[in-house]
């Protein structure tokens, strides 16, 4: 699949499919790079499900898809995961990250409260990017 020189995000046709049920069917999107785009619906239209494929958090399984040069359906989504900033509403982890070490980080383990809440998340998160 080609791409605009501009383009960090095209997809054409895309399909994501979990336990054989659609979560996204026929999404065509190009996003440039250095642009702000805004993602609406009603829920369960596939908002975060389109995110998430985007961030390499689920693959396409059909159709055709890009994400900072990295092909959705056949590249390496753990390189994409690395380039892409995800904070979501919910919590959302890679199925490869130990639980063991969410819950050992030596800020939890101190009992640190401190970053419970969403003013404090801030400290921890700055304006991200997807990188090519």
């Amino acid at each position: 699949m080609t791409s605009s020189p501009t383009s960090i995000v095209t997809l054409r046709d895309a399909v994501v499919l979990v336990g054989g049920f659609p979560l996204l069917s026929g999404v065509n999107l190009d996003l440039d790079e250095g642009t702000l785009s805004v993602v609406t619906g009603a829920n369960g239209a596939g908002k975060t499900s389109l995110l998430r494929l985007i961030g390499g958090l689920v693959g396409l399984s059909s159709g055709t898809g890009v994400a900072s040069g990295i092909d959705l359906a056949s590249g390496d989504l753990r390189e994409l995961r690395r380039r892409v900033g995800w904070l979501g509403h919910e919590g959302s982890f890679y199925d490869d990250l130990a639980p063991k070490r969410i819950s050992s980080s030596p800020r939890r383990r101190s009992g640190d409260r401190s970053m419970r809440s969403p003013e404090s998340w801030s400290a921890l998160v700055s304006p991200v990017a997807i990188r090519r």
